[in-house]
């Protein structure tokens, strides 16, 4: 009886420890994946093009990463606009670019510019694949993508720029094409890739968006491009990339074999501050009137996305189609274009009872008009 009893007893304790390891782990997972990140970095971009390096101005970013949701601010030195501000969440990428300074500027040697000071993008996704977004790319591959490919259930994966060196293929919105792709997350929360690779298969994309197949030897498909971590540094007990690099691709004449690649360009990304403690998103700033494109609503015009000016915040679809139809015009802010298509509507109308009286007289004028003798 006292075996018994003593089983019983080293049971019970047994599952008493198992439940605070088990409780334990819980609370460790959910401190952890509610960690926030705060970074600070910089990235250079280097062009490889026949047997020169082009290196561009040094894009200086800081982030901030909550969840899924993410705010990014960046600026290239020496560039050619003034900064820009990319946000995510959950449902759209939206980015802002400032270019006030390159505005007034013209202004004053007195050439004719639009009224904007910004360039916008809106459109629905987790990835930057358009031209615009093309600085932010790198900087979402290191701090920002583990989310997204933690919840691919396949070897496909949505590249991180527009077009496909390689080929006619434009990635991203409206159509969301994806690659093969093979990657490695860390373990952490949020995750983070470790190593990415994207490949190319041996059927390439022409200009009509046929399919034809590659030259030897990438018939038999290539890496397209590359992304590693070099080397992680520790912020409040997680991991996270300290340098890494983003290399991308393109087939050779002469090759021989389909790893004969030539570097067409390489990203090194590295972090000079984090800590893993977040303040709140800022507010959209629209310091002044945005030139959009938004690829949220569908148009009649053959294009992507709808063109539209604004300057407090981003509209809902149905306000963005609303404005769309105000053709350009500069609008000050959304409530304003909620009327523009009734405003529209009355315009043409009124046009049209003014101008009716004027074309009926014209045309009995020129019915009734003598033809003219011709002159000996």
């Amino acid at each position: 009886m006292n075996g018994v009893q003593h089983s019983a007893t080293v049971l019970f304790r047994v599952s008493i420890v198992s439940l605070l390891l088990v409780l334990l782990d819980f609370l460790l997972i959910s401190k952890a994946s509610a960690q926030e990140l705060y970074v600070d970095g910089t990235y250079q971009k280097r062009i490889y093009f026949q047997g020169k390096t082009y290196e561009e101005p040094t894009v200086h970013f800081d982030l901030k990463l909550k969840g899924v949701n993410w705010f990014v601010h960046y600026s290239r030195w020496n560039g050619d606009y003034d900064f820009a501000d990319a946000q995510y969440h959950g449902t759209n990428i939206s980015l802002v670019v400032f270019i006030r300074s390159g505005v007034v500027a013209a202004r004053k040697r007195g050439e004719s510019v639009a009224p904007n000071v910004a360039l916008g993008t809106i459109y629905r996704g987790e990835v930057p694949n358009l031209e615009s977004t093309e600085d932010l790319a790198p900087i979402w591959l290191a701090y920002l993508s583990g989310s997204y490919f933690k919840n691919q259930t396949n070897d496909f994966a949505e590249p991180p720029f527009a077009r496909d060196p390689n080929s006619a293929m434009h990635y991203g919105p409206p159509h969301y094409f994806k690659m093969q792709a093979f990657w490695t997350l860390t373990d952490s929360k949020p995750p983070f890739i470790s190593h990415l690779a994207y490949l190319s298969g041996g059927y390439a994309t022409n200009a009509m968006g046929k399919p034809v197949k590659r030259q030897a030897p990438y018939d038999q498909g290539f890496t397209n491009s590359y992304y590693q971590v070099e080397s992680f540094t520790n912020i409040g007990g997680l991991d996270v990339p300290l340098v890494s690099s983003f290399k991308v691709f393109r087939q050779k004449p002469d090759a021989i074999a389909n790893m004969d690649l030539d570097l067409l360009f390489e990203y090194r990304i590295n972090l000079e501050r984090a800590t893993s403690k977040v303040a709140d998103f800022p507010s959209e700033q629209w310091l002044d009137v945005t030139a959009c494109q938004d690829y949220r609503v569908k148009t009649d015009s053959g294009t992507p996305f709808a063109c539209y000016y604004a300057n407090n915040r981003w509209p809902t679809d149905e306000e963005a189609l609303k404005m769309a139809v105000s053709n350009g015009k500069f609008i000050r802010n959304i409530d304003e274009a909620r009327d523009a298509t009734r405003k529209l509507f009355i315009k043409v109308f009124l046009y049209t009872i003014l101008l009716l009286p004027a074309l009926a007289l014209l045309l009995k004028l020129v019915r009734t008009r003598p033809a003219q003798e011709p002159s000996a």
